[in-house]
């Protein structure tokens, strides 16, 4: 099996590189190899569609070329610590997504790095823009930066409070708690980060049962039985990772409400949190509920897969 990589996604035309920056930091602690690639597209070189495959290399050539003699000069301009591996790849590519499912399936990718990358304009945004396609699609984790903590890169994540999202809700999301928590703890340890995870319980509402309404001794009751369940399974999480009683909020209310609102109290500039890459139906009312707790929170992300 080939030794696992890092895929810093490169910006193209500045000198800034956090992405890159953060996966030559990240990589010893996963043993891995570093990929910086910078995808490149000229629309230009492919308009006549009856030009032939000859042709259109020709007219990409110069622009690949190009490409690859300044992503090396960035590459020289980076601190590379010894024996850390870093491969530059340039590639013609409309999507940086589409290069993505590309290379996994030659690369044993563990980690892709990147810096938050809105879409442009509505339209964009309605055909899924970079941030959507990288969070949702891309097959591996994910470390999505937020650029409005770049410009010290000594200091990218300078509050040291981050989020844990626990999500004990579904079956799915148990077995990948414990991966998130151990990444977490692991970028706790590279960062300096003090680690908060975060859970929620649902708000129970009366319901009639066989014609009979329950009372307000009853739901309450049951409430709190909901909120025990929930506290006790969190903390015994917390307890496996060794994490204390006080680095565990437990919070009645929706799960992105919760979440949002953890992560806006703490100004925690990082927050982690999983995504099962559900498809059909079912994906679509996960991803819009995991959106919505992404949307506002303004810090970094680092989205885990099952």
């Amino acid at each position: 099996m080939k030794s696992p990589k890092v895929l810093a996604i490169i910006e193209p035309n500045t000198d800034q590189q956090p992405a890159l920056e953060e996966a030559i930091k990240l990589a010893p602690t996963l043993n891995a190899e570093v990929i910086a690639l910078l995808c490149v597209y000229d629309l230009a070189a492919e308009l006549d569609s009856l030009i032939t495959g000859t042709i259109i290399k020709n007219l990409r050539m110069p622009i690949i070329e190009k490409a690859e003699k300044w992503l090396k000069e960035c590459l020289n301009q980076c601190e590379i610590p010894t024996g850390c591996t870093v491969t530059p790849r340039v590639s013609w590519s409309k999507s940086n997504q589409k290069m993505i499912d590309h290379i996994d399936k030659e690369d044993n990718i563990c980690l892709v790095v990147s810096t938050q990358n809105e879409a442009s304009n509505w339209v964009a945004n309605l055909l899924h823009g970079h941030d959507w396609q990288l969070i949702h699609q891309n097959p591996a984790d994910l470390l999505l930066l937020d650029k409005n903590l770049l410009l010290n890169k000594n200091a990218r994540f300078q509050n040291q409070n981050a989020v844990i999202a626990l999500d004990t809700h579904s079956p799915e999301h148990k077995t990948l708690n414990n991966k998130i928590i151990t990444k977490a703890k692991c970028m706790a340890d590279q960062y300096g980060l003090t680690l908060t995870l975060v859970h929620s319980y649902p708000k129970l509402e009366g319901a009639a049962v066989m014609g009979i309404e329950p009372t307000s001794e009853l739901l309450e009751e049951a409430q709190q039985g909901v909120a025990k369940a929930h506290k006790e399974t969190a903390l015994q999480f917390a307890s496996q990772h060794g994490l204390n009683e006080n680095q565990v909020q437990i919070v009645e209310g929706d799960p992105c409400v919760v979440v949002r609102d953890a992560v806006k109290e703490l100004d925690a500039s990082l927050l982690f949190l999983g995504n099962l890459r559900a498809k059909g139906l079912p994906g679509t009312f996960f991803n819009q509920s995991f959106d919505k707790a992404v949307k506002d929170t303004h810090c970094a992300l680092c989205v885990m897969r099952a």
